[in-house]
């Protein structure tokens, strides 16, 4: 299984931002999504792959064996399709329609995908993006800025947004900055 994106990323030795990182994880990770591809990338009892279940440990049923379940892979058959058996025998009835709704996991199919979470209203806002970023101490100011490379072109571009401590905005920019490497985009 690739791990992406893991249940934890406390380390026993770090630097100051990285202990930053690790203490916002939870609530980061708790935010984000899976697009079901693969399969390989998502913890299926902990990660969100049904939007409108969160994550499926919560509908385990009582004497349900969880460890039998380490990847997606394990809820099907030997033919590749859901296992509606092992599913019955692990999930509440009504979790197993909303599996059965979804695209089997294929190694043909490309790499599971992080998305953006739903809302209480089950809907993306880019509010609720904005709300689970850690905000800055009183009397700071945050600049959050990213960057990308198209494969294609290698044109690159950065953007951000600087905020105030209680979470306003107080600009946003982006720009494009040409032909690069994707390591300089970062830079």
């Amino acid at each position: 299984m690739v791990d992406i994106c893991p249940l934890s990323v406390h380390r026993a030795v770090f630097t100051p931002l990285w202990r930053a990182v690790s203490a916002a994880w939870t609530d980061l990770r708790s935010s984000i999504a899976w697009s079901l591809g693969t399969g390989d990338a998502i913890h299926p009892l902990d990660d969100t792959w049904i939007m409108l279940l969160g994550p499926l440990r919560l509908h385990l049923l009582q004497d349900a064996d969880a460890l039998q379940v380490r990847q997606v892979s394990d809820l099907l058959d030997n033919h590749g399709r859901w296992d509606v058996d092992k599913l019955s025998d692990l999930f509440s009835p009504v979790v197993i329609p909303h599996i059965l709704s979804i695209r089997c996991p294929d190694a043909s199919y490309i790499s599971d995908k992080p998305v953006w979470g739903l809302n209480n209203n089950n809907l993306f806002d880019v509010k609720s993006a904005y709300a689970s970023q850690q905000r800055p101490e009183p009397g700071w100011i945050c600049l959050n800025a990213d960057g990308v490379v198209s494969s294609s072109t290698r044109i690159g571009s950065v953007g951000g947004i600087f905020r105030v401590d209680d979470g306003s905005w107080i600009l946003g920019f982006n720009k494009t900055i040409g032909v690069l490497h994707p390591l300089q985009v970062k830079l």
